[in-house]
């Protein structure tokens, strides 16, 4: 098989990114074969040891495709959607299994776990797997313990591109009620009615920032940016 006709069966098959296994079997030769046949092609990149992507793939379809199940969360996926104007050179990747940091085409893919009952919220556009804007945020007050994206969330809000159905869902189903706390609290501050997740509140207070005003209906310990 020459290299081109080898490329185009990925494509047909919607493969991005591909392992030496994967290539041999498409090639129906050894994998030390499949190695040096792809190895020697000008239009595959390595991704890492073992990993292969055809060259011209978009690095956020790449970054979600080394480890399954994963997908792109964080400011990485604010960028995706246009709701950010930062430009990071991180890509975060959110999975349920341990991967070590990778370099790929100047940017960083860091590759945060989490449990399986915390991996929802994510959608496949055009073979990046990303997280929906909701979940996004979710996924930042879970994972960082504070409310973050501030200027990006009331954006997509103004510009109804925020869900506070799907939002305040995903709250309830990450089982963490701290974090309804941190989102009730947030939620109110900018007059979105929260009602809905009153019930499920920690009884403890949650701390955001190092401030030592408290919300007392919320629970939650804050800094005053008044």
């Amino acid at each position: 098989m020459q290299h081109q006709d080898f490329i185009a069966l990925l494509k047909d098959n919607g493969i991005g990114v591909f392992t030496t296994e994967y290539a041999a079997r498409l090639l129906g030769k050894s994998r030390r074969y499949a190695a040096i046949f792809v190895g020697s092609s000008r239009d595959i990149e390595n991704v890492e040891k073992g990993k292969y992507c055809i060259k011209g793939t978009d690095v956020d379809v790449v970054a979600t495709h080394i480890v399954y199940p994963s997908y792109l969360s964080l400011i990485s996926s604010l960028r995706f959607y246009n709701l950010t104007t930062q430009l990071p050179k991180e890509k975060y990747v959110i999975t349920t299994r341990v991967h070590r940091t990778l370099k790929f085409r100047g940017y960083t893919i860091k590759f945060i776990k989490t449990s399986k009952k915390l991996l929802f919220g994510f959608e496949n556009v055009n073979g990046t797997v990303v997280a929906i804007k909701s979940s996004a945020f979710i996924d930042h007050i879970y994972l960082k313990k504070r409310i973050g994206y501030t200027e990006e969330f009331d954006s997509a809000v103004a510009a109804g591109k925020m869900d506070m159905t799907i939002l305040k869902k995903y709250a309830i189903m990450s089982g963490n009620h701290n974090l309804i706390n941190r989102l009730g609290h947030f939620l109110e501050s900018r007059s979105i009615n929260a009602d809905d997740l009153m019930e499920y509140r920690s009884r403890n207070y949650a701390n955001i920032g190092n401030g030592d005003e408290k919300d007392a209906r919320w629970r939650v310990i804050y800094e005053d940016s008044t």
